[in-house]
This record gives C-alpha cells, structure tokens and sequence, in this order.
C-alpha cells in the first residue's frame, strides 16, 4: 500500500503520495520532496496508510508547522541627532520570520519627499546619505520598504534631529530717521543654515555718531527691544552691531538733529539751558515787563 501525508490548514491542503509498506504496515523505503504551499498559515500533518483506495490507518496531528512569509528587519539608524551636511546611515538584517536570510530584495528610503533605491543582497541592508549642508532643522522622519521579488515586504520608519546652526545674523530697525525724544525698535534675528528664523542668544552693541559705546546687552534674538533716544544724543548716523559667535553684522540710524532751549527764571536770576542736541548760536531776545507795564529789550547773540 501506499503512506499520504497531508499538510492541512483552514486554508489549504497538500497531498503527498510516498513510503511503501508492507502487509504488516512496516515502512520499507522513504522518500523526500520539496512542497510548494500557495498561502500562508498554521499546517498540520496527518499520516493515512492507504491500500486499494481504502483507508487502513490514520495518524493525526503528528506535526505542526506554520508558513509564513513575513519578511522581519532588525534595522537601526546610525545616529539620531545630526548636524547639516552629516551623513545619515541605515544598517540592519532582513530574514522571514522563519528565519531564512532574504537572498535578493530591494529597499526604498523615502526621505523628505524623495525616494532613494539600495538592493538587500544575502539579508544585509546597508545605506548612507549625506544630508545636506542646507537641511531644515529639528526633526525628521524617513521611511523605508524592503521588498523581495515574490512582493512581499516590510516598512518601518525613523526618526531624528537636525542641529540649527546659525548662518546668518540680521539687525532690523523700524525706522532709519530719530527725532530726539522717540524710540528706537531694533530687533536682532537669527537664521539657521536653512534661511529659518530661530531663536538664541545675541548680544547687542549701540554706538553714537562718534562711535562711543551707548548700549551692550545680551538678548534673545526675534524679540524686538526699544531704546530711547534721549534730548542730548548725539545727532548723525548710529551703528547697531549683532553679534553671534564669531558672526558679526551691523545697521545704522540717523538721529536728527534738535535746536532747543528753556528758560528758567529763578529770583532775578534768568536761565537759558540748551535742551537741544547741537549747539545753539541763533539770536536770543528777552522781553521783561514790570508792574507799570513798561518794558525791556535785551538781545544776546
């Protein structure tokens, strides 16, 4: 008679027709045979001895296997925090999940709207690329695919940070003419090696129309700050300096020019004060009336 093993799931069944037997049941050969299996899931096998088309003995469930093909990447991100211009790598395995090594695949990393193809060759996935040097900062994500040649595949993602590194350093101000008694609205900004505004510290230099220092601070940039100019500032262009590390950039504002006096009158003591910012050489005429209204003219020149 003849041994059927049948490989079963709720899915599917296999047949194969193999040992020979003898009356007695005693198995006088083997046989060996590969089984292609057209679905996946959990199989078990029964063995049925089988003479003349009629059953003589049935053995259930002697075995339990399951087919699969999952495909698993054990695949991890060289570094999670990079700088612009670093190189990003992606090392891992790939195997199905009967622990077989995926021989021949391909896997595509979709990063930043881009797709990037590297071929899995004896279950090893291996890639690299060079960020570049004008990346946006903070956080990433980049997806990956790997595929064999049947379809079957397996996707995961990753995630990492891209340092800022500041470029460039701006000094803005609202308005470039000052009249004596206004404000000044400066406001420092930094952009990252994306063109993207972020914020840090700055520090912030005013100079007068003679380059004498007026202000020194440390700030944080984008915020703006409001400095007064005062009656006795200086008139002519003034300089703002931001700097960041050894970055350094400037701006200039015209502070007007203001010619202006008071007059204080203390006893019989007149005081005429230059409340201006330039000196004051124009004509001064004084008017005095006394009780009889009559009065009196002085001229100082």
């Amino acid at each position: 008679g003849n041994v059927i093993i049948d490989f079963s799931s709720d899915k599917n069944k296999h047949e194969l027709y193999g040992y020979s037997y003898k009356g007695n049941l005693e198995i006088i050969g083997y046989f060996g045979r590969d089984v292609e299996f057209n679905s996946v899931g959990n199989f078990e096998t029964d063995v049925k001895f089988v003479k003349s088309g009629a059953s003589l003995c049935i053995i259930e469930d002697i075995e339990q296997f399951e087919v699969s093909n999952e495909l698993i990447s054990i695949t991890k991100l060289d570094k999670s925090q990079l700088n612009p211009g670093d190189i990003l790598k992606l090392t891992g395995d790939v195997t199905y999940k009967t622990g077989k090594k995926l021989l021949n695949g391909e896997a595509t990393v979709t990063f930043d709207e881009r797709d990037y193809k590297t071929a899995i060759s004896d279950g090893i996935f291996d890639f690299s690329l060079s960020t570049s040097k004008t990346i946006k900062s903070n956080l990433h994500e980049l997806n990956i695919k790997i595929e064999d040649e049947f379809g079957n595949f397996i996707e995961d993602n990753f995630k990492f940070f891209i340092t800022p590194v500041v470029s460039n350093v701006e000094v803005k101000i609202e308005e470039n003419e000052l009249e004596p008694r206004s404000i000044a609205k400066i406001t420092p900004i930094l952009y990252d090696q994306a063109g993207d505004e972020i914020l840090d510290n700055v520090e912030i230099r005013i100079y007068d129309s003679q380059n004498d220092r007026k202000y020194d601070e440390v700030l944080i940039s984008g915020r703006p700050i409001e400095y007064n100019i005062e009656n006795n500032f200086k008139p002519g262009e003034w300089t703002v300096k931001a700097k960041y590390n050894e970055i350094l950039t400037e701006n200039k504002f015209i502070v007007k020019e203001l010619k202006q006096i008071s007059v204080e009158l203390n006893d019989q003591t007149l005081t005429v004060i230059n409340t201006g910012n330039v000196k004051y050489n124009d004509d001064l005429e004084i008017e005095a009336i006394n009780e009889l209204e009559q009065k009196m003219f002085s001229k100082l020149t």
